[in-house]
């Protein structure tokens, strides 16, 4: 156990109670793998947020950018809310996805941003990620071995996700064009009122983890920035730090001994 774990599991658990603890998952649970498809959350890991989702008077979310159906791939936490495609889609716990049609326009308007990627970010070592209502382009790899063509790919993503009238949604390494966009920092909030939560923990890595921080310190609660590995910027708004995914699974495991169980 880290020394900086400790001290803000510590923080977590004298917070009042019902406690809502709430989670990102990639680069945060799940370590970057250069194909997102290919992440996955450590056995042990997904234990503990299982018992965690299991404790008397705690409430577990899990708010991501994937669609519950890829976030399902990386880990399955059958007692707790899911927040998908960056919190636009809050999925309560036991209950399913239900799918939204499209119109011929919005598939028309994807399917264009889709052909560019492969045309253009798939052969340059990047990866494409299909989500019911957005595409993503992933150049994270090419980060470190090929700076300049990805800051140029994610510049070119942009510009063509807006020629065909697509939100941009910026990350590490990532453009996602959106037909519309979510906000992780309302997800939380609408996850807080309904378990009526009094104190709430937030952890993230990316810039779409900024407003969930954010509403965590808001509301007297823990908002923590994850560090390790990360290619953005430290979040301007105010935040704790753990300086890596190691760190997250040791406050997770921490939490969970802290906590009474159901």
């Amino acid at each position: 156990m880290t020394a900086s774990a400790s001290r803000w599991a510590q923080a977590v658990l004298a917070l009042p109670k019902p406690l809502l603890l709430a989670f990102d998952v990639d680069g945060t649970l799940a370590p970057f793998v250069p194909d997102p498809a290919a992440a996955r959350v450590q056995d042990s890991v997904r234990q503990d947020l299982q018992g965690l989702s299991r404790c008397r008077g705690v409430r577990l979310a899990l708010i991501t950018g994937r669609d519950a159906r890829s976030l399902a791939h990386v880990v399955r936490v059958p007692g707790a809310f899911r927040g998908v495609e960056h919190g636009r889609v809050i999925i309560a716990p036991g209950d399913r996805p239900h799918p939204e049609p499209l119109t011929a326009q919005e598939r028309a308007r994807l399917r264009a941003f889709e052909h560019w990627a492969r045309d253009e970010v798939l052969p340059a070592g990047g990866h494409m990620e299909k989500k019911p209502r957005a595409r993503t382009a992933h150049v994270r790899p090419l980060l470190k071995s090929h700076p300049k063509l990805a800051r140029q790919l994610l510049k070119r993503a942009e510009e063509v996700a807006r020629d065909h009238d697509l939100t941009v949604r910026q990350g590490r390494g990532v453009i996602e064009a959106e037909l519309r966009s979510g906000d992780k920092g309302k997800a939380l909030r609408s996850i807080r009122s309904r378990v009526r939560a009094k104190g709430v923990l937030f952890v993230g890595d990316d810039l779409t983890d900024h407003p969930a921080i954010a509403f965590a310190h808001e509301v007297g609660g823990v908002g923590l920035w994850v560090r390790g590995g990360s290619t953005g910027a430290r979040p301007k708004i105010k935040s704790g730090t753990l300086a890596s995914i190691e760190e997250v699974h040791a406050l997770v495991s921490q939490l969970r001994q802290g906590l009474a169980p159901g």
